[in-house]
This record gives C-alpha cells, sequence and structure tokens, in this order.
C-alpha cells in the first residue's frame, strides 16, 4: 500500500505539512513485475523477490516508504489502516489504470484557469 511518503518525509524535515484522514483514505497498491522481453529477466527476478522480503521491506522502510508486509512496522507510527484508526479504500493497479481518465477529467473541471 503507498501513501504520500513526499508529504511525511516533508514533515520530517521541518515543512509545515502533514496528511489528513480524510476518511475513507484512497491507497493504490504498488506493483512490481517482469517484462516479458526484459533483457536480464533473472536480475529482475532477484530484485522482486530482495523488495518482497523481510529485508527488502526493511531497507523500503528505512528509506520513509509503508512497507507491505505487516511484520515491518511503518517509520511513522499510524499510516496504515489498523494501526492508524482509519478506513481506507484499496484500488487495485488495473482500477487505478482504469480511472485515472476520469480522475484527470474531475482536476481539470476544478482548476482551470
Amino acid at each position: 500500500m503507498s501513501f504520500n511518503h513526499h508529504t511525511v518525509i516533508s514533515a520530517q524535515k521541518g515543512a509545515p505539512s502533514d496528511w489528513l484522514k480524510l476518511e475513507p483514505v484512497p491507497v493504490a497498491l504498488d506493483a512490481a513485475g517482469i517484462l516479458k522481453d526484459a533483457p536480464h529477466p533473472n536480475a529482475a527476478r532477484l530484485l522482486i523477490e530482495f523488495l518482497t522480503s523481510e529485508e527488502g521491506q526493511r531497507a523500503l522502510q528505512k528509506a520513509d516508504y509503508l512497507p507491505a508486509m505487516t511484520s515491518v512496522p511503518a517509520m511513522k507510527p499510524g499510516l496504515r489502516p489498523e494501526d492508524g484508526a482509519f478506513k481506507a479504500t484499496f484500488f487495485r493497479p488495473d482500477e487505478t489504470y482504469d480511472r485515472i481518465p476520469r480522475w484527470l477529467q474531475v482536476v481539470n473541471d476544478l482548476f482551470k484557469s
């Protein structure tokens, strides 16, 4: 799951920013894959294996990303629905991709100059 980690990182660096829990919080799931014609598919497999391991999740945690593995806590407590006491709506990557045109239209309608 991915929250706007840039807001959290900016706040940690002293920026006057934080994220609001406007329920339900929309959450876009991240995905990793290997292209069918990848020039180095075995290297890609090793990277995905690392990223989905506890060691890889801890590396993402240290880089202020929200780990997907529940056994690896977030650097900032409360960023997950289960420990932050908020509801979330999870969007699969295909759902997100399918909805992008509509979301862009809404943004353009709201913020036309």
